[in-house]
């Protein structure tokens, strides 16, 4: 399937070259969307080999994360290019503070989604299937925590389970700061309009969360799985058009734009 789409994307990005119908900043654009689909392609194989041996009966989750972090930068990439492309202008430009805060929800929720593969991949879920606590404690039982970090933080099903929710309840508290702060905006941005999104999104995740912890190992649990990955994407993409807009006014010509 990835061939399939490298090929119809490289026929017709060399295509639209040869009949100059893009321009030269959007075909270095293009070139990227390209290279990072032949990154991603190179890493999903990767991922896929340290899953076909006579040791491994799946694939490793380390490289699961790799593979799924550069889908998501692609993903993010190509959003970006879509809003510039569709709007016709440059990104807004918010106030300082709400732009360090944007910026600080999408770095700490790039980090969740890859705890989150690693969650998948390791199967963390089956080993504490309890909330609020973790089997009964707060901070699992760790021995060597310190000594040993690197490889705990990224191999110890329940260190693993424990970042992943420490990280949930931050980002919430996070999110729920930057709605207050958008609130103080101008009725007339579109930042404004679209703060409702990513408090709904969120609120909806640690829902999705907590339903798939409580029922790992049950039929449901695929079904809320997906959900689960699905709406933390939606959510990601929601605080990269927050960037995006910023104080951006909503005019009836940008209305008409979208």
């Amino acid at each position: 399937m990835g061939e399939v789409d490298g090929t119809c994307f490289s026929s017709s990005f060399f295509c639209f070259l040869w009949q100059k119908k893009v321009t030269r900043k959007l075909g270095w654009q293009l070139a990227g969307v390209f290279l990072l689909g032949v990154v991603q392609g190179l890493a999903g194989w990767v991922m896929v080999q340290s899953g076909l041996n006579d040791t491994d009966v799946s694939v490793s989750h380390i490289r699961l994360a790799v593979h799924f972090f550069l889908a998501l930068v692609l993903l993010v990439y190509l959003f970006w290019l879509f809003l510039t492309i569709r709007l016709n202008s440059e990104p807004g430009l918010p106030s300082k503070r709400l732009w360090k805060v944007t910026l600080m929800i999408i770095i700490l929720f790039g980090i969740q989604l890859i705890y989150g593969a690693f969650m998948a991949g390791t199967h963390a879920a089956l080993y504490a299937r309890t909330w609020p606590d973790i089997n009964g404690f707060f901070l699992p039982v760790t021995p060597d925590l310190l000594r040993n970090f690197l490889r705990n933080v990224s191999y110890d099903p329940l260190l693993i389970q424990f970042i992943h929710r420490l990280l949930a309840y931050l980002l919430t508290a996070l999110i729920f700061t930057w709605f207050f702060l958008t609130r103080q905006l101008p009725v007339n941005t579109w930042l404004f309009c679209l703060k409702s999104y990513p408090l709904m999104l969120v609120i909806l995740q640690v829902c999705l969360g907590i339903a798939c912890l409580l029922n790992s190992g049950e039929p449901i649990f695929i079904w809320l799985a997906v959900l689960h990955q699905l709406n933390g994407i939606l959510l990601l993409l929601s605080m990269v058009a927050a960037l995006y807009f910023g104080d951006r006014c909503t005019t009836k010509a940008s209305r008409e734009d979208l």
